[in-house]
């Protein structure tokens, strides 16, 4: 019984991979079809005939579908198509390299398979040619364009010259055409800080903020410099506006409370609804565990004081002379601190109070202590602005 079932077996395998190559090709799968053909012929001394039909077939059919490809994308006037007939032509070269590692094939009947060669690697290094002088050419018709300051032109340019590295690592002047793209598409913003005197230690946040390196901030396309320069011709202008420094409120305060708690303090006779002493069985006085509460008085002095920040990121392109975004800004410092001791019984002490125990409490910060510490947060808040996109 079990020899007719792994005999039944093998057959419906044998036909199940006969009609998969027949399928593969029936549907157009052609790709599919030349390696699974290849896979069951390579190494094979007897190579069986369907798959060396089913190979010449496919081979056949996927390299019109190709040429046709070809002939479509040249018809076409888009700026690419050298590069996708490029590629097209590595798919063929890979594809005959595969083929012709089984040349010549014969079936084990006889059948002589044809496979047409081309010399792929002349057509490739004529289509690299070509695809490098498309690109070099819209690159060139897009930096007439950008003359006029149309930034994205320029960058676009600088695109279309990027792909012909794929083809060439030098080609005509390439390396100067990509300095003048890169010049027409960068963007130079002037970041600027502007405060008003509602504090006396304004300048110190200005100062501080004049401090820091706006360098981190750039990226490819985009230049930040502080401060500004008359010989750049700036595309935005950005300022870090302070509104005002509000040092808040100061207080001081203290809090006082009780702790307790019942602890066991001994034993004591137990009494019945009248009073008297109640008995066992057997006559002996009943005990039980007597409490009584403890305390303890805590007293904490708090400390509290606040600072805030508030002004406002500006971005203007001076370009257009419009107002890109003015987005708000608010900074807040908090400063806390606490001590507490307590009288009384510390084993009354809740785990809470245990832990605001503390001998000292910190002086108050000054006015100048508490902006300089803002600084910093309220120049992230500014720069996180800007080191987005600028427009």
């Amino acid at each position: 019984m079990r020899q007719i079932y792994y005999t039944t077996m093998a057959v419906l395998l044998t036909l199940s991979s006969c009609k998969n190559i027949e399928k593969m090709v029936d549907k157009g799968n052609y790709n599919e079809a030349i390696s699974y053909a290849v896979g069951k012929l390579q190494g094979q001394k007897n190579k069986k005939t369907k798959y060396v039909r089913a190979l010449e077939k496919s081979y056949a059919k996927v390299n019109t579908y190709d040429i046709n490809r070809i002939q479509s994308l040249l018809a076409s006037d888009n700026v690419a198509r050298y590069d996708k007939i490029h590629d097209i032509y590595n798919d063929m070269l890979h594809r005959q390299n595969t083929v012709s590692r089984l040349d010549p094939l014969i079936s084990e009947d006889g059948y002589i398979a044809t496979f047409n060669h081309t010399d792929y690697n002349k057509l490739l290094t004529t289509t690299a040619a070509h695809a490098a002088e498309a690109h070099y050419n819209e690159a060139k018709r897009l930096l007439t364009v950008a003359i006029d300051h149309d930034k994205y032109a320029a960058r676009s340019a600088y695109r279309q010259l990027g792909f012909i590295e794929r083809y060439y690592s030098h080609y005509k002047d390439v390396d100067a055409l990509y300095r003048k793209a890169y010049d027409i598409g960068m963007d130079h913003v002037a970041v600027s800080v502007a405060t008003t005197d509602l504090h006396p230690d304004a300048h110190l946040l200005s100062s501080a903020l004049f401090d820091i390196d706006v360098s981190s901030l750039n990226d490819f396309w985009t230049t930040f410099h502080l401060g500004g320069s008359a010989d750049i011709l700036y595309d935005y202008t950005a300022t870090i506006q302070l509104t005002t420094i509000d040092p808040g409120y100061e207080r001081e305060y203290f809090n006082t409370y009780i702790d307790s708690r019942d602890i066991e303090d001994g034993t004591a006779a137990v009494l019945d609804l009248n009073g008297n002493v109640v008995h066992d069985t057997l006559g002996n006085i009943v005990y039980q565990k007597s409490y009584r509460t403890i305390e303890a008085n805590v007293t904490e002095l708090i400390r509290e004081k606040s600072a805030t920040i508030t002004g406002r990121t500006i971005v203007y392109d001076n370009n257009s002379n419009s107002l890109v975004k003015s987005i708000p800004l608010q900074v807040t410092y908090q400063f806390d601190d606490y001590r507490a001791h307590y009288t009384g019984d510390d084993r009354a002490l809740s785990n809470a109070s245990k832990k605001k125990l503390k001998a000292t409490c910190n002086n108050f910060p000054s006015d100048y202590d508490m902006i300089l510490a803002m600084t910093y947060d309220f120049k992230d808040a500014a720069y996180s602005i800007l080191a987005k996109d600028i427009r």
